[in-house]
């Protein structure tokens, strides 16, 4: 019998897998200087600043299980959900970048939301996109001037199967805030005419009109606001001015008005809204400067019985507010 020869060939083959660190962006945002008035309205904002670089981030479609988490490093301010304190108590920040799933816009941090966006991650694909953030300023309680010299730091992360991409987002300047406001002018005493008891004939009746005026000097771009407090009771809201102690007149007392109306007292507030506060400036416009502020003070009789003579005098006070 014939011995047979036989041949075995081995074929071996070498997978060369290319492994790659993760790519990790530092993205600064350099937020600029800002000028608020110092009673605005608490959550307005500056304008959204881009981030100086992004970040590309290519992310293996068939793990449909990708993640995309953004997280700040700081403390919330109390009342919310996203602005985080700086150094300035009165102004937080705003953090927002892309994700994959919607790499269109820019979503607020924090964040963490499943998935890779079906829209644009095909099976078997690795799309590359090009990651941004942003960052913007937030007035959260009275503006104080000063520069900002510390700031909370954020992270944006992708993942497939693992982290891709991530961003790590910083802001780049100190910016300083400037609080614009007026300077008022001091003391405003008024005199008034004497007046005959005949001139108030009846409940309601008035005389003795007088104009006077209060002057400031005020910043650019900020509408003046003001509410007027009576001195002598502080509780008062309607229009009529209690006289002071010490004053020897009855059954009358003062009224001021603003164009032609009565004005309404409140309290001593600067805040935004206070209770009977009206504006005087609507807007100061881009260089500020001189304003004179007219009012009118007149007599009004408040009581059926004959009112008594004597002097008569009283007190206000006006508390200004920036918005």
């Amino acid at each position: 019998m014939a011995n047979a020869d036989a041949c075995f060939r081995i074929f071996a083959s070498v997978l060369l897998v290319s492994i790659s660190s993760i790519s990790m962006a530092d993205v600064s945002i350099p937020l600029d200087s800002a000028i608020f008035a110092r009673d605005k309205e608490i959550g307005s904002t500056t304008n959204w600043k881009e981030g100086t670089n992004s970040q590309r981030v290519g992310m293996l479609c068939q793990f449909v299980g990708g993640r995309n988490i953004g997280t700040v490093n700081g403390t919330l301010v109390p009342g919310h959900s996203d602005v985080y304190q700086t150094s300035n108590p009165g102004i937080g920040v705003r953090f927002r970048a892309t994700t994959w799933y919607s790499s269109s816009q820019q979503r607020a941090l924090p964040f963490d939301i499943p998935g890779n966006g079906p829209a644009d991650c095909k099976p078997g694909a690795t799309p590359i996109k090009n990651m941004k953030a942003s960052a913007q300023l937030v007035v959260v309680g009275p503006v104080s001037a000063g520069t900002i010299t510390s700031f909370p730091t954020a992270r944006v992360s992708y993942y497939d199967s693992r982290e891709r991409g991530p961003m790590n987002l910083k802001i780049s300047t100190f910016p300083t805030i400037k609080a614009s406001a007026c300077d008022v002018d001091g003391d405003i005493n008024i005199t008034m005419p004497s007046i005959g008891i005949n001139r108030l004939p009846s409940v309601g009746a008035v005389a003795g009109r007088t104009p006077f005026t209060i002057g400031m000097n005020c910043d650019p771009s900020i509408s003046v606001h003001m509410v007027i407090t009576d001195a002598q009771n502080p509780g008062n809201i309607g229009n009529v001015l209690t006289l002071s102690n010490g004053s020897e007149a009855t059954g009358v007392a003062y009224q001021i008005l603003r164009e032609n109306n009565p004005i309404n007292f409140g309290p001593a507030s600067s805040i935004a809204g206070a209770l009977n506060q009206f504006k005087v400036v609507n807007s100061t416009g881009t260089n500020g400067g001189r304003y004179l502020i007219p009012f009118d003070i007149q007599y009004q009789r408040t009581t059926s019985s004959r009112p008594g003579t004597g002097s008569a005098n009283a007190a206000a006070v006006f508390t200004m507010s920036y918005q």
